[in-house]
């Protein structure tokens, strides 16, 4: 009854139960993460008749937005704040639907009528905090479920019991006919978890991550190095400054910037020497190209500029040298700033303040173009930005303090 209560108090579901056909169910990670303790927001159900137009009639009660997934396999209503009900078809009934289902602690379904049903008492597997497979067809059905598997461990501090695991390892190399709007979200969901690390790890050990992200396991477990450093740094700083709460905003395609940064350092290309590989063409950039991941313009651009910014980092950290880099890391100044300190954490709070220094400057500018040109007498051009971008590095280092020091640096140096 405790639980009745629990799931009908929320009047999307009791809504759905009242005005669906019968066997209708709640299934999936909904129904886990009751049993967790937990009460989530996105809801999954089947139904046997009418799930698009029941659907259609939520959309319209809640003020969602309906959405045709899979070719009419699923059929999604958005809701405001991110949330979103699934209603999919049951072709069988729900007992075989189960069974063809990824693991089991997702193999639980629940109605009014029936409680809560799973094939083999699959509950206990949540009790006991363990990723185990159904049958090994099942991770061939969708491939994308092996990525899934060290996701769900991660998301939930669950185990992947060792003949799963072996599973997930040999068939690794079909998570490339996964899609890759499929693909990119379910890493990024991973890239978000908080002991991400430890299930990176796994991943390596199992031949996962080299499949999906077409680097030698060599590579990796140099970027899974630097991973743990940045981890490292994190914890030694976040608390005495004020960085923690930018770092969970979302930077794109519902990955956060700690996850952001998790993914640069990811895909970061080295040589068989373990020599750092800056080009061009960044591995986000390939795996794109081979539809790989489905990456938005912003993630893409942003990892271009921090790459070139980070080619930067040999040689002494002059200011001048400092102000390149954060002139090349574009708007990711405090992530540039991070990565610079992650080999010396001695120096972040140094680097952190002048990454504060640079923002400073850049959105307060002594002087604008109207100025320039009136000083100079001379009309718009690209030497107008060129002199803007010299009055600003000087402010950076220090050589320009106000106004006046703007105007005498330009009537000296050009004219």
């Amino acid at each position: 009854m405790e639980f009745t209560q629990k799931i009908l108090a929320d009047p999307i579901n009791k809504w759905v139960f009242d005005h669906s056909p019968e066997e209708t169910y709640l299934v999936g990670g909904y129904i886990r993460d009751i049993l967790r303790g937990e009460m989530p927001e996105d809801k999954d159900f089947v139904l046997k008749k009418d799930a698009e137009k029941t659907a259609k009639k939520a959309a319209r009660i809640f003020g969602g937005k309906f959405i045709d997934l899979h070719n009419k396999q699923t059929f999604r209503v958005a809701l405001k704040g991110g949330r979103f009900i699934d209603f999919s078809p049951l072709n069988n009934t729900i007992m075989e639907d189960l069974q063809s289902r990824d693991f089991t602690m997702n193999a639980i379904a629940w109605s009014p009528a029936s409680g809560f049903m799973s094939p083999d008492n699959y509950k206990d597997d949540i009790e006991k905090k363990v990723v185990r497979h159904i049958k090994p067809q099942n991770l061939l059905n969708d491939p994308l479920r092996i990525l899934r598997a060290y996701r769900l461990a991660a998301q939930l501090d669950f185990e992947i019991l060792h003949d799963t695991r072996e599973l997930l390892k040999k068939y690794s190399k079909t998570i490339n006919s996964a899609a890759p709007e499929r693909t990119t979200e379910e890493l990024f969901k991973l890239l978000n978890c908080n002991n991400v690390l430890n299930y990176l790890e796994i991943c390596l050990k199992d031949n996962v991550l080299s499949s999906l992200l077409q680097l030698t396991n060599f590579n990796i477990a140099i970027n899974l190095i630097s991973i743990e450093a940045f981890e490292n740094l994190l914890r030694q700083y976040l608390s005495s400054h004020q960085i923690k709460d930018y770092l969970c905003d979302e930077f794109s395609q519902g990955l956060n910037k700690y996850a952001f940064i998790r993914l640069y350092l990811l895909l970061r290309k080295y040589d068989k020497d373990a020599n750092r590989i800056c080009d061009k063409e960044t591995a986000s950039d390939l795996l794109h190209k081979k539809s790989m991941l489905r990456l938005s313009t912003r993630i893409r651009k942003s990892l271009y500029a921090i790459e070139k910014a980070e080619s930067m980092f040999s040689g002494r950290m002059t200011d001048g040298r400092l102000y390149q880099i954060f002139k090349n890391a574009g708007d990711c100044i405090y992530e540039i700033t991070i990565l610079l300190s992650i080999t010396k954490p001695a120096r972040y709070i140094r680097l952190m303040k002048k990454a504060e220094e640079f923002l400073y400057s850049r959105n307060n500018t002594l002087l604008n173009g109207t100025d320039i040109k009136k000083i100079l007498g001379i009309e718009s051009g690209r030497v107008v930005g060129e002199i803007k971008e010299r009055v600003l590095e000087n402010q950076f280092r220090g050589n320009i303090r106000n106004c006046r020091d703007a105007r005498e640096f330009i009537m000296h140096y050009f004219t």
